[in-house]
């Protein structure tokens, strides 16, 4: 369905004149779970950017499909201006809608750099980049570190460039998270051979020499970063979080903000941290400084953005110290800490349902929960999470929608385990007000979301929470 952005700035603006238009978005698809009374009534109250009724002209033109949204009826709408405009998904280049569609179907298919060659009327599902871009970063690539092959038969192997062949298989199995061992997949090779035989001449057998592929191709693309990070026009900024990973380590994900040369704003992973030692923030900020170190820009090292953790806390104070003695370089922990919103928001929230951290929320009884899941024929409520925000705002919409059969499952179970769980009239009742308190912070919490947000946004943000 179409998405519909809401716009704080525009509610902002009948509070306070003196703010600007600057718009946060976020999309209905994400809010579609809200029941359809609650929607209405935070709509109703909201100027909204988008409409989903039938006056609403269907776009038609092929340019929209190139949208960040695969939903061509999703709107985007400038943060200063608040004026409708198109977005390319393949680069950062805007146009104003009122300018109709000419410009951006001139520069999806003028060739690159200026344009993307695609050819007119592309299709709706094309990806983030054409085959053709695709090929000619990796031409770009060989060209820039060539290399010595070795032939793996007696043939020619003239119609394939080994070295753009290492570029575009690396960017092919890592793109799509495929095992390097399908490079010795009888069936794969013999296709790939079907197509050109000549790569029976420079594709390897084994998957020991895919890794090389892939660890020296990253090698080559950290390089290029590197570079651009050390002479970027602004200082380097870093984001970091630590969390679980589904076969259980502890990572660390490290990601550098800046603006280049030109101007562009960027945005680059810069590591995935195994911390296989305490997680207190010393240890946390050795990975940091190691982390610093290898990328080349402690004299040009700015801001962080983390959780409110208190680990974080000793981290920046530690980083502080060991930026001081191995770079004799004045570093305030304090000055340099940004919480991050969406985290303060979850605070607040887990703040308003309980007293305490050391409240129980549940008695954790595996035989219940067993016994429930086989009545229910596998079917369960949504679970609080710490680290999924608004989880709890979720599982009270999801109990409300089923009150019906959460009442009648209570009245058939009575006599048995379920004496003393049953929800009187007055509980839910009260569960729709805290549903209805949480719903502010949900949507606040998804418009801070992702990199659409910026600081100037916060205020905004917590005027309407508070509104």
């Amino acid at each position: 369905m179409p998405q519909q952005r809401l716009s704080f700035a525009q509610w902002s603006q009948r509070r306070e004149s003196s703010i600007s238009g600057d718009l946060l978005e976020f999309s209905s698809q994400q809010s579609d779970d809200l029941d359809v009374s609650q929607k209405s009534k935070c709509l109703s109250s909201r100027p909204r950017t988008v409409s989903t009724t039938s006056s609403t002209k269907p776009r038609t033109s092929w340019v929209f499909s190139h949208m960040p949204d695969e939903e061509v009826e999703t709107r985007y709408y400038n943060q200063r201006t608040g004026k409708e405009e198109w977005r390319c998904k393949h680069c950062d280049k805007t146009y104003a809608s009122s300018g109709g569609t000419a410009a951006p179907a001139k520069h999806l298919m003028d060739p690159p750099p200026d344009g993307h060659g695609l050819p007119k009327g592309a299709s709706r599902t094309a990806k983030v980049t054409t085959i053709r871009t695709i090929i000619e970063q990796a031409r770009v690539a060989a060209e820039e570190n060539p290399r010595k092959r070795r032939r793996l038969n007696d043939q020619s192997g003239d119609s394939i460039e080994p070295d753009q062949l290492e570029a575009l298989y690396v960017r092919f199995i890592t793109a799509c998270s495929l095992p390097f061992r399908l490079v010795e997949c009888p069936e794969f090779r013999a296709l790939l051979a079907y197509i050109n035989n000549d790569i029976e001449t420079w594709l390897p057998d084994t998957h020991n020499t895919v890794k090389t592929w892939i660890m020296r191709q990253y090698e080559c693309q950290k390089e290029r970063v590197k570079q651009r990070i050390q002479s970027a026009k602004s200082r380097i900024h870093i984001s970091c979080d630590l969390w679980t990973s589904p076969n259980s380590l502890a990572i660390l994900g490290v990601v550098a903000h800046y603006v280049t040369e030109d101007g562009q704003l960027e945005h680059h992973v810069l590591a995935l941290k195994d911390i296989d030692s305490e997680h207190d923030g010393s240890h946390l900020a050795v990975a940091i400084l190691k982390v610093v170190d290898e990328w080349g820009f402690a004299s040009k090292l700015r801001y962080f953005v983390m959780d409110n953790a208190g680990n974080n806390d000793t981290m920046m104070r530690s980083l502080s110290l060991g930026l001081l003695r191995r770079y004799d370089i004045q570093y305030d922990p304090k000055v340099h800490r940004l919480r991050c919103q969406g985290h303060i928001i979850n605070l607040a929230a887990k703040a308003f349902l309980f007293v305490t951290d050391n409240e129980k929320l549940e008695l954790d009884d595996p035989g219940r929960s067993q016994k429930f899941l086989t009545i229910s024929h596998n079917r369960k409520l949504a679970r609080d999470n710490d680290t999924r925000w608004s989880s709890w705002y979720n599982m009270l919409r999801v109990a409300l929608n089923l009150r019906d059969a959460i009442d009648g499952y209570f009245n058939k179970w009575m006599e048995l385990d379920c004496a003393g769980d049953e929800l009187s009239s007055e509980d839910w009742i009260i569960l729709e007000k805290i549903k209805s308190f949480l719903e502010k912070l949900k949507m606040t919490t998804k418009a801070l979301e992702s990199s659409f947000a910026t600081l100037d946004n916060v205020l905004l943000a917590m005027d309407f929470v508070l509104a």
